[in-house]
């Protein structure tokens, strides 16, 4: 019974040391997400009067920003918090032919608020700190669109809202830059998106305009490009 009291006052020791010699760290970031999703099917357009016509999902540019929290466990490990607003979604290019009156290519828009949630294990201890980063995101739909592109496309958004789930779950991998700027750090940083869940509600036709998508499955996928800095909270 006396180990089991020295062992348990011996952890809680090293787990205030560890919280006092923690670093906190709160920053900003933002950056581009090449926006994709990934299905299991080919995905057909239904243009009305059984005209159909077939497409694939391509990559779109988005954006995201947001905070970082930092929490650093040693100079090593750090734990960080990145609540952000972020869009994804994907391209939808058909393929000809093409019924009349149908767009060929369209947008389909999501935003959510994501919470990616990372471990960062720093290769470095100079002015210049590489390092790796693997983690999860949980994303929270915020709006959901479609649009037709290209230049003599009409552009007025159709919101598709219920067409999907209210919540996304994602594994992110990837690697950056830490660059000593004074107290602060500035970085850089590439990462790769995976979503985990079928973002689709049910198996009803997405609407476009007068068309409609009818895929059963899409996942999230997106190479996420990022920059941001960020300050100390407390005494190294």
């Amino acid at each position: 019974m006396k180990g089991v009291h020295n062992l348990l006052v011996a952890t809680l020791v090293l787990a205030l040391t560890q919280a006092a010699n923690a670093q906190f760290n709160l920053g900003i970031m933002g950056g581009a997400n090449l926006a994709n999703f990934s299905a299991t099917k080919p995905v057909v357009i239904d243009a009305g009067d059984n005209e159909m016509a077939q497409g694939s999902f391509t990559s779109r540019t988005a954006a995201g920003f947001g905070v970082v929290l930092d929490y650093s466990f040693s100079p090593r490990v750090t734990l960080s918090i990145q609540p952000m607003f972020a869009q994804h979604g994907s391209k939808l290019q058909l393929q000809d032919p093409v019924p009349d009156g149908v767009g060929k290519e369209h947008n389909v828009k999501l935003s959510y608020f994501d919470i990616p949630v990372m471990f960062k294990v720093n290769l470095g201890s100079a002015g210049v700190r590489p390092y790796v980063t693997s983690g999860f995101t949980f994303g929270f739909l915020a709006s959901a669109k479609t649009q037709a592109a290209g230049k003599d496309a009409n552009k007025q958004d159709v919101d598709v809202k219920s067409s999907f789930k209210s919540t996304n779950f994602a594994w992110n991998i990837g690697g950056g830059l830490g660059f000593a700027a004074g107290k602060s750090t500035i970085f850089i940083e590439g990462r790769y998106l995976l979503g985990l869940t079928n973002v689709r509600k049910g198996s009803g036709a997405v609407p476009l305009s007068v068309e409609r998508i009818r895929t059963d499955e899409a996942k999230t996928r997106g190479v996420q490009i990022l920059a941001g800095v960020s300050f100390p909270l407390g005494a190294r």
